[in-house]
């Protein structure tokens, strides 16, 4: 399925997304000029099982969807807005699988959470928030399908690293993936407090991955002299 890519402009609060998933509104949206395939996004949509975990339903979908936006220039993807679109409209029910399984559109109850895992904002948390945008901000900073697999598959390490300011650097949030992946969440906790600290004195920028990962190994208690 071909489907040109749009900024989604109209619905932008909770009430407004309410009326269009009623279906009582369309949104209002604005062309990007770019066209994506995401025959095999909706595939893979499509034959998970009711049954499936829903953080596996990310560690599916966020393959083709890879595959789908690989050419899709970068000034396109840095704007909320496309995002929105696709989690309004043709990924709509993956968002509504992953995250709003019992949710009924004949009686439209939304929550403002809710709301957020279509439209989410512009900021880094509000980026991870958006059910489809954060799928691409995981596979843009770690660029490897195995740390992609593992963040994904732990919504606490997730929102540790992509819901603050760690993930937007591409060697912080990749050294955090492979350090705390599998660790207890109060390990994760202290370590990225820790982390956050180091970064008041030190840009973090000027360090590389390595050295990011032996701070990290030190904050959780392992000897890396």
């Amino acid at each position: 399925m071909l489907v040109d890519l749009q900024r989604l402009l109209e619905p932008t609060d909770v009430a407004g997304l309410k009326s269009v998933l009623m279906g009582r509104e369309r949104p209002r949206t604005e062309p990007t000029g770019v066209t994506v395939d995401l025959t095999d996004t909706l595939r893979v949509i499509g034959e998970l099982g009711p049954d499936t975990r829903r953080r596996d339903r990310d560690r599916a979908v966020v393959v083709p969807l890879r595959e789908a936006i690989a050419k899709v220039p970068r000034r396109v993807l840095v704007d909320i807005r496309c995002w929105r679109f696709l989690a309004v409209v043709p990924l709509r029910s993956h968002v509504l699988a992953r995250w709003m399984p019992e949710w009924n559109p004949d009686v439209g109850a939304l929550t403002s959470a809710q709301a957020q895992r279509f439209l989410g904002s512009q900021s880094n948390q509000g980026f991870s928030r958006n059910a489809i945008g954060r799928l691409w901000r995981v596979v843009d900073a770690l660029d490897d399908p195995d740390l992609v697999d593992l963040v994904l598959d732990d919504q606490n390490l997730f929102a540790t690293v992509f819901e603050r300011d760690l993930g937007a650097h591409r060697p912080t949030a990749r050294a955090c993936v492979r350090v705390l992946a599998g660790r207890s969440d109060d390990e994760k906790l202290r370590a990225t407090q820790e982390l956050n600290m180091l970064a008041a004195t030190v840009a973090l920028e000027a360090l590389d991955q390595a050295a990011i990962e032996r701070h990290l190994l030190g904050f959780v208690g392992l000897d890396v002299r």
